[in-house]
């Protein structure tokens, strides 16, 4: 990579010190009329002295354009004979194109159809590849070419020559009926002397990365000669790009953890910060923190803004009654768009409005005010909720005591009184027509105690069974979380001193502890899927109580939800939004977020990541980003570590001022490893298990165990097993390809025999909830099958695809990697780390093994770089500090060169009058 481009061509093929060499688009830089004796003749490998010149050599151009359909015409008008000519322009690649043509009659009532075929070939000799699709870091792959004369009078002797992209490839050996010069060049020579294809090989290895676009595919090129006794005749040229991929995926780790502002003094944090081994410039340090989660607040305000009041049932209109009393306890709301505080505070009272025709004094809130009700009493499930929604609204705008929320405060209030004695009387006459000693589940009773409160026991006193001491004997035993959760914050709200301290409640609070799951940035609770309830609940439970641990995290999980409304606003339940604002407003209120006064400054040991001031609870969260290898150098300066030390370590400094507030901090590495591979798999939330096995070629049903090498032409199937111990949502599987495998497109039909669906799946579909079926969607690429699903149920499940091995070779098997779309850091990878060997057959094992044990690179014939996109920043360094004589000119277009003088006199003109006009008016 040190030596320059002119220096690489001195290596291979001698040139006079002083002689100019332009770049070509040529076969070879060997082609150049010869200035000395005894320079290379492609015949027979020998040096024979001559100096004949080949100037009249005709070059013929690079076959580089492969086009799949190059001709396409929806719509064409035939004249009165019926005939039309249609000129066609055949791309570079060669072989038997198909025509058809369809016409129809212009009333439609007659239609024909025909189909020829044409073989696009070159005159003499043809070339046409067969290499992989793709190629990852470190594969050794068969380049295999044919070459196909035209005449089957053909007979001679043609040298080919390869020339590859030397950033990305190198050949290596042994290579089997290789001729070898005496510089060093590797070609091939060719006997014909009868018709019929030829195959010419090279083992190449791929050694740096291009990437997936064609555009920066690393390029090889074959040319084939054939030498007379006057000239050399260049009989075709053919040039591929294939790209060159890493083993592994991309990785995503992250944390938070939370900086407290409030004690007024000087904190300081130091995190210590393992870099892990990547690929060159792929990785980066992320950070991001904020104060508050008003922003998150506010998107879920926007939801209600949003929605039509017209087509809002009873609960939905309910849930909005919190929006607006949570937004105005926020100070410094100047900062915040004025046209948002009128909105949300028009909104509370329209809801306010609306709600009265919603409700009836017998039945309480209604679904819909113009449906009449053919139940006896009110629904219970309905009124719960809408009267939680309400006395919180009702607390917090009694508690800010505004002159101008009197009005709001009397409605909420007859709101209440409705609703609650509705509620009341529908249990009551359920429990009154009940027989055989009736009681309500515990998660219910505590349902309605969180709605209508403690005091509800005094009119319920004549039902034991509703009674608030047998909700107190049952919590423990008989409710589940989300029951538990109901009563704790039944008591807490009522009184938090006093209840935070009583026994029972502290139980609950270890036991929904517990419960908590922690995975990188969030905490959750998980409740057999019910995740969402209980984990609100919980996060006003321990804000309020101002108990539990990664309390942070599980508010981070609650502002999460806020994605949701980017893909799907209009699904997204707005009472889930209005139970979500409640839970962050008690987060930021028992952290002093509403107001905040806090400063944050990031640095690592020689400059600042991340300098920002939380003044206002609006502030947007800051971000800063700083990539490894900046880090790296850092480290190295110090002298801490061995530059080929792995375990590189830095040290980040998190200091804190201020008053208020609590400061949350992200951070988070993206990078791609480039360490060893992952021998047993690596687990973050996820496991991956992945086998291929050998489909038997007649009933295409798996014939072995996990394999690693297979024949060229025969058919395997990639099995991929996923376990989460959670359900989780939007989850996407990848599975990146090796080089010699091509995944099978089972739109196909080819084959009909092999079921791939599981028994859960076939469960899935025998039932009405066929829609959750897990991995529905399932895409082919060139280099990667990926899955993905909406859903998945705690447990295993299972996918799998055919492919086809194709190309012969050793080639790394990367590790299949699963994650939620969401929280990228919740991921699993399957083993990776062995060679998946294609071979022709079983007598190849013994080449493959030795080239694993030792490959040696060879000198090759290196090709010019192109000017394009794939020049990268370490690239162009060290173009700029190499000693290479070529010049680099930008042909500019001649009207542009007038133009630029054209306004570059006009210019001078300009400045010239200016000054005099300045100098005659002070004179």
């Amino acid at each position: 990579k040190n030596v320059s481009f002119k220096n690489r061509l001195y290596e291979s093929v001698k040139f006079k010190q002083n002689e100019s060499i332009k770049p070509m688009m040529t076969s070879s830089i060997s082609f150049i009329k010869k200035k000395k004796a005894g320079d290379i003749d492609f015949d027979d490998g020998q040096s024979n002295g001559d100096s004949s010149s080949i100037s009249n050599t005709k070059i013929p151009s690079i076959r580089k354009q492969v086009v799949a359909v190059p001709l396409f015409m929806a719509k064409l008008i035939l004249n009165e004979t019926g005939l039309i000519d249609i000129p066609i322009t055949y791309p570079d690649n060669t072989g038997t194109f198909k025509l058809r043509a369809f016409v129809v009659s212009s009333n439609g009532n007659s239609y024909g159809s025909a189909e020829t075929s044409v073989i696009s070939r070159n005159p003499i000799v043809t070339l046409d590849t067969a290499l992989p699709r793709i190629v990852r870091m470190n594969d050794i792959f068969e380049a295999s070419f044919i070459i196909t004369p035209s005449s089957s009078e053909f007979n001679g002797l043609l040298t080919a020559l390869l020339e590859i992209d030397c950033n990305n490839f190198a050949i290596v050996g042994p290579i089997k009926d290789q001729e070898i010069d005496k510089n060093n060049i590797h070609y091939q020579v060719i006997k014909f002397n009868s018709s019929g294809p030829k195959r010419v090989q090279w083992s190449i290895k791929a050694v740096g990365f291009s990437g997936l676009n064609n555009i920066n595919g690393a390029r090889l090129r074959l040319s084939i000669i054939e030498k007379n006794s006057k000239n050399q005749i260049i009989h075709d040229i053919i040039e591929e790009k294939l790209p060159v991929l890493g083993v592994h995926l991309p990785v995503f780790l992250a944390t938070s953890f939370s900086l407290d502002a409030s004690s007024n003094e000087t904190q300081s944090r130091v995190e210590s910060l393992t870099i892990p081994y990547a690929e060159p410039q792929s990785g980066r340090l992320i950070i991001d923190a904020g104060v508050g989660k008003l922003p998150a607040i506010r998107s879920f305000t926007n939801l209600f803004l949003t929605n039509s009041k017209s087509k809002l049932n009873g609960l939905e209109l309910a849930s909005g009654l919190v929006s607006w009393p949570i937004v105005s306890q926020y100070k410094n709301l100047e900062n915040l768009n004025s046209k948002f505080i009128e909105s949300t505070h028009d909104n509370f009272i329209q809801t306010l409005d609306l709600l009265q025709s919603y409700t009836d004094i017998q039945y309480g809130l209604k679904w819909w005010p113009e449906i009449p009700i053919y139940k006896t009493n009110a629904d219970i499930w309905l009124n719960s909720y809408a009267l939680y929604f309400a006395n919180r609204a009702y607390f917090l705008l009694k508690e800010s005591n505004k002159e101008n929320e009197i009005n709001s405060i009397s409605m909420l209030a007859e709101l209440q009184n409705t609703w609650s004695n509705a509620l009341h009387n529908a249990i009551i006459d359920i429990a009154s027509k009940s027989i055989n000693n009736w009681e309500p589940s515990c998660n219910e009773l505590a349902s309605w105690y969180l709605a209508l409160g403690r005091n509800w026991d005094i009119k319920v006193s004549n039902w034991p069974m509703l009674r608030w001491s047998t909700l107190e004997a049952r919590v423990e035993s008989d409710c589940q979380i989300v029951g538990k959760a109901a009563f704790a914050l039944t008591c807490l709200l009522e009184d938090r001193k006093t209840f935070s301290q009583v026994e029972q409640i502290v139980n609950i609070l270890e036991y929904l502890q517990n419960h908590l799951r922690i995975q990188g940035r969030i905490a959750y609770i998980d409740d057999n899927g019910m995740q969402l309830q209980a984990g609100l609940m919980t996060l006003s439970i321990f804000s309020i109580s101002g108990k539990g641990i990664a309390i942070d995290k599980l508010a981070n999980w609650v502002s999460r939800s806020t994605n949701d409304l980017k893909e799907n606003p209009i699904h997204l339940s707005l009472d889930r939004a209005a139970m979500s604002i409640t839970a962050l407003y008690d987060f930021d209120i028992s952290n002093s977020n509403q107001n905040p006064n806090a400063s944050l400054i990031v640095s690592s040991s020689k400059e600042k990541i991340l300098n920002t001031n939380f003044n206002s609870s609006e502030c947007l969260p800051a971000h800063s980003e700083i990539s490894f290898h900046r880090l790296e150098a850092e480290i190295l300066n110090q002298n801490q570590i061995n530059e080929n030390d792995n375990n590189k370590k830095a040290e980040i400094k998190f200091i804190v001022k201020g008053n208020k507030g609590l400061i949350d901090v992200v951070t988070a590495m993206r990078f791609i490893p480039a360490g060893p591979p992952l021998q047993s798999g690596e687990k973050f939330g996820l496991k991956v298990e992945k086998i291929i096995q050998i489909l038997d070629p007649i009933t295409r049903q798996p014939i072995t165990t996990n394999i690693n090498r297979a024949l060229s032409g025969q058919y395997v199937k990639i099995t991929i097993q996923i376990t989460t111990n959670d359900h989780i949502n939007n989850i996407m599987v990848v599975d990146p390809l090796a080089g010699n495998l091509e995944a099978i497109d089972e739109n196909l039909n080819l084959f009909n025999s092999i079921n791939n669906e599981n028994e859960l799946t076939r469960y899935y579909r025998s039932k009405w909830f066929w829609w959750l079926m897990p991995f529905q969607n399932k895409q082919i690429h060139k280099d990667e099958v990926t899955f993905f699903s909406n859903y998945l149920i705690a447990g295993t499940h299972t996918i799998s695809y055919i492919a086809l091995v194709n190309t012969q070779g050793i080639f790394n098997l990367p590790s299949t990697k699963a994650w939620i779309i969401d929280q990228p850091e919740v991921m699993g990878f399957s083993k990776s780390g062995d060679y998946f060997i294609s071979i022709s057959n079983e007598n190849d094992n013994d080449k493959y093994k030795q080239l694993i044990i030792s490959s040696t690179n060879l000198t090759q014939i290196c090709l010019i770089p192109e000017t394009n996109n794939f020049e990268l920043d370490f690239y162009q360094e060290q173009n700029s500090n190499s000693n290479s004589n070529f010049e680099t000119k930008t042909n500019l277009p001649t009207w542009t060169i007038f133009l630029s003088t054209f306004l570059f006199i006009i210019g001078i003109i300009l400045i010239f009058y200016a000054f005099k006009f300045t100098f005659y008016k002070k004179k």
